[in-house]
């Protein structure tokens, strides 16, 4: 668990420097993602950890998270549109794609700012320094603490905590319609983050547990797809705030660009949900759980 911490507050600080410089979204996007595993982390162990610096640490990473994440949103829709633009054939110059990127533009810079203000605080600051702390000594809760110092029911105790993560993921995938062109959005959402938690708690104690890191890479695809889903669903509600706003006064051809769009959207959800059979197949195979008893 240590080890998993320091990991991923070494890739927050690995990161940092892209992020204020604010030139490459992939330096946002892995700032995002160490946020995100290591609250996953926390919550994932939180039954071994002493609870109250562990709510700390889960409320200051999810305040991070939400400032870095209004910028890595407006960085992926921006790319997702200019790139289904591109499919359909409009010059990148175009006044009516220029315009509509531009919007994505102003809201990104304006979530820059709060980023940056961010990073500068002393709430932030105090963040890597606890997180340092809790990489290098685990407050384990007081009856935890002899049974993790002994490997072998250190190692059982991880396998249970990431059977139930998933479990906790098989049941929300069973609940879901045959037909997943029927299935809520938001079940679909539910399912795409207990799959980030397995995989997450998964990466985490492959060092004691060395067969958990084959089943966190199958847990890859899966994740994959159901992300590309939860994008186009994104996309198409703020194409279709943009297709409001055309409609009530914007630049000629406005309307029609973000028609095209939100069909280019509508396809790339299909073929998410086409592929999460095979996606689910590869995941869930029973060889790659043995290791969880």
């Amino acid at each position: 668990m240590g080890r998993a911490v320091g990991r991923s507050t070494a890739q927050l600080r690995s990161h940092e420097p892209g992020v204020r410089a604010g030139v490459d979204p992939e330096a946002v996007h892995r700032f995002r993602v160490a946020t995100r595993r290591l609250r996953s982390d926390l919550a994932t162990f939180r039954p071994l950890l002493d609870p109250g610096p562990v709510a700390d640490l889960r409320a200051d990473l999810a305040w991070l998270g939400g400032v870095v994440g209004a910028v890595r949103d407006a960085d992926v829709l921006a790319a997702r549109l200019a790139a289904s633009a591109g499919v359909l054939g409009v010059d990148p110059r175009a006044p009516t794609l220029v315009a509509l990127l531009a919007v994505l533009d102003h809201e990104r810079d304006a979530a820059r700012v709060e980023l940056l203000a961010a990073l500068d605080s002393v709430r932030y600051a105090s963040l890597l320094a606890r997180l340092d702390a809790l990489a290098a000594s685990p407050p384990a809760r007081p009856r935890h603490r002899g049974r993790l110092r002994r490997p072998a029911r250190s190692s059982a105790r991880l396998r249970r905590i990431v059977g139930r993560r998933w479990d906790d993921l098989a049941a929300a995938a069973e609940a879901l319609p045959p037909d997943l062109a029927s299935a809520a959005d938001a079940d679909l959402h539910r399912v795409r983050i207990r799959a980030k938690r397995v995989r997450y708690a998964a990466d985490a104690v492959a060092d004691a547990v060395p067969a958990a890191a084959p089943f966190a890479a199958a847990l890859t695809g899966l994740q994959d797809v159901l992300g590309e889903h939860h994008d186009a669903v994104v996309a198409t509600a703020r194409l279709r705030d943009l297709r409001d706003r055309a409609a009530a006064g914007g630049p000629d051809g406005a309307v029609e660009l973000v028609d095209g769009l939100l069909a280019a959207e509508d396809r790339a959800r299909r073929a998410a949900l086409d592929a999460w059979a095979a996606a689910w197949t590869a995941a869930s195979r029973r060889r790659l759980r043995r290791w969880l008893g």
